[in-house]
């Protein structure tokens, strides 16, 4: 199945299409992905490693949003790539607790205020943050229920700033790790990934239904409350800095 899938770079891999990878398979992807090209051009590697790889993957992957383009401008293209990776890390991180641990790193943006980042137009604190808690709903695990819990009872804290200072919030990430985690609970992984994610258009239609549940109506009020938050607590820096 991986030569098969090897074989096609323009299909992007289902989870189901994708065994758990030996060792030697891993090896061999991760060399694959090291021998150049843009993150665009070998997604479909990184989709199987993020799908059926281990540590060493887990690894591969921190790097690549944090070293591996360090200061260099990337295309938007592979922007796009880059910044679905640590969601991608999620899938991993239902079996591997290296890949977990970085998606919690991730997920506290002081971890991204000292990263020396790539450079592209799609390339924040705010989205990087975001991203991995996104990806921590797709884990599953009992650490992203948690993270979603101390969020619903802080909403004041999903305010952050950017490196050029401006105020920005991952409520919205929060609300979609909120639904992804319900779902993959509902679905399994497999239907969730292939059937809903995949799709862009079937993801939005989903979550809009979700929005009407209980559950959903719920973080929507969940929202409005973090965005008064962040403005309150924005305006009031503005005005103590004013003094």
């Amino acid at each position: 199945m991986v030569e098969a899938l090897l074989a096609r770079p323009e299909h992007r891999p289902l989870i189901r299409e994708v065994p758990r990878l030996s060792a030697q398979s891993e090896a061999r992807l991760i060399a694959l992905y090291r021998a150049g090209g843009g993150p665009w051009s070998k997604q479909h590697i990184v989709r199987m490693l993020a799908f059926g790889g281990g540590s060493a993957t887990a690894q591969v992957l921190r790097e690549a949003v944090t070293k591996e383009y360090a200061g260099k401008h990337v295309s938007p293209a592979d922007e796009v790539i880059l910044g679905f990776i640590p969601q991608l890390c999620g899938v991993l991180a239902r079996h591997n607790d290296d890949a977990l641990r970085f998606l919690l790193e991730g997920s506290r943006p002081e971890y991204w205020s000292g990263q020396h980042l790539w450079q592209g137009d799609r390339v924040s604190v705010r989205i990087l943050t975001g991203a991995c808690i996104q990806g921590l709903g797709w884990s599953g695990r009992q650490e992203a229920r948690a993270l979603l819990d101390w969020y619903r009872n802080h909403p004041e804290t999903v305010g952050m700033k950017e490196h050029d200072g401006t105020v920005g919030s991952v409520a919205g990430a929060v609300v979609d790790a909120a639904f992804s985690l319900q779902l993959i609970r509902g679905t399994g992984i497999e239907a969730a990934m292939d059937e809903v994610f995949y799709d862009p258009d079937v993801a939005y239609r989903r979550f809009r239904e979700w929005l009407k549940t209980p559950d959903g109506v719920e973080w929507s009020d969940w929202v409005r409350r973090a965005d008064f938050a962040v403005t309150a607590n924005a305006r009031k820096q503005t005005n103590s800095m004013g003094r």
